[in-house]
């Protein structure tokens, strides 16, 4: 066990010490167990057994103050028909406390932080890396104290400081360095037919050690990010971010992602959900002069033929950058079990929008097959 995780076991039971031998605490369990199979030209057979175990618990000290827990793990274990090997990878996945009133909460320890308008195409994705074409939403969590205040008119303030998280997360291009804190906020604000919001970050990137620049291995890094969506006629909505890194990296020290966004369902038969993103990333050693520019169009349509039965087909394209994705999916819900049937055609370039654990599982062509138990 690491120190941080011994730091937190002990902050959960000094504080709930005066109350836990007389306390009337909630608790629940839950999990998910899931089985996914894999056939590509570019891996062949592969086959992975995951089981998410979840407790939570929670105590009411009046109508409006409450403390609640959660812990979850990720287990997992993978066979690869081309190495012949076994792996088993166990994780903690969420492992956090919070402290919550009517207005405000406080939440500390691994968790997930997620916000932006964007579906698909996702500049604002800067704590996980969740891949759109994943029906479980696998991503990693970040050691993190977060800070939310709800204002009466429904705007909400986020307040956030992270530590230790070394892995690359999102569309990061570096890694952050390791015992450097990182520091944002976020304002939401609502406006007519929608809302708004505005958000910063600072980090400390560090290089990698085969990276050809010469200049100091770490550096400064500020983000700000925008989004916006509007509910008209069809759902509108706007994303984006621009990165500055204060070092000599040529066309990477500024970043500038932008995505427009637009969903519509047609009265046709059950409704068909048609969802579509076009995306913009520019590279420069200034910013607003972009020496290197990407530019990616994804698509989603999705129909309920009836309440167990749904299909749906993803779309990515970029031609400049050689990358396409396509993935169709049917999806049918048993009595205890939601099974999935995936097929997908692929092809990457140097922008890799593979996002988590699952993604390799969409290399080449093949399909999957994906079945999920809840309890």
């Amino acid at each position: 066990m690491n120190k941080y995780r011994k730091i937190f076991i002990l902050f959960f039971l000094i504080f709930f010490q005066e109350y836990i031998s007389n306390a009337q605490i909630q608790s629940d369990f839950k999990g998910q167990l899931s089985w996914l199979n894999t056939y590509s030209n570019a891996q062949k057979f592969n086959s992975t057994l995951r089981y998410i175990p979840e407790y939570s618990a929670k105590y009411e000290f009046d109508s409006i103050r409450k403390i609640d827990f959660e812990s979850s793990f990720n287990f997992t274990t993978s066979y690869f028909t081309d190495s012949g090997k076994v792996a088993f990878n166990p994780s903690a996945y969420r492992l956090w406390v919070r402290y919550s009133t009517k207005q405000s909460e406080l939440r500390l320890g691994l968790q997930k932080i997620d916000f932006g308008s964007a579906t698909l195409l996702r500049p604002l994705q800067w704590f996980n890396r969740i891949d759109p074409r994943d029906p479980l939403r696998i991503t990693n969590g970040v050691k993190a104290l977060l800070g939310r205040y709800y204002f009466v008119n429904n705007a909400n303030l986020w307040i956030w400081g992270l530590l230790n998280n070394t892995e690359v997360r999102g569309m990061d291009i570096f890694s952050t360095k390791r015992k450097y804190p990182e520091v944002g906020g976020r304002l939401q604000l609502p406006v007519p037919k929608g809302e708004i919001a505005f958000t910063y970050h600072h980090r400390t990137g560090i290089l990698p050690e085969n990276f050809p620049a010469q200049v100091n291995s770490s550096f400064a890094e500020n983000r700000i990010g925008f989004d916006t969506k509007l509910d008209l006629i069809a759902g509108i909505w706007v994303e984006g971010t621009s990165i500055f890194r204060n070092a000599d990296l040529g066309s990477l020290r500024n970043q500038t992602t932008l995505t427009l966004g637009t969903d519509y369902t047609f009265g046709l038969g059950s409704g068909l959900n048609l969802m579509f993103e076009k995306m913009w990333v520019g590279f420069g050693e200034k910013f607003g002069k972009y020496q290197q520019n990407i530019h990616l169009n994804a698509l989603v349509g999705t129909y309920p033929i009836n309440i167990n039965n749904r299909i749906s087909v993803y779309g990515i394209y970029s031609k400049k950058s050689e990358i396409s994705s396509l993935v169709g999916n049917f999806e049918h819900q048993f009595n205890k079990i939601t099974a999935y049937l995936m097929f997908f055609h692929n092809r990457s370039g140097s922008f890799s929008l593979l996002q988590n654990q699952m993604g390799t599982q969409f290399n080449g062509k093949g399909f999957n097959i994906l079945l999920i138990y809840n309890h």
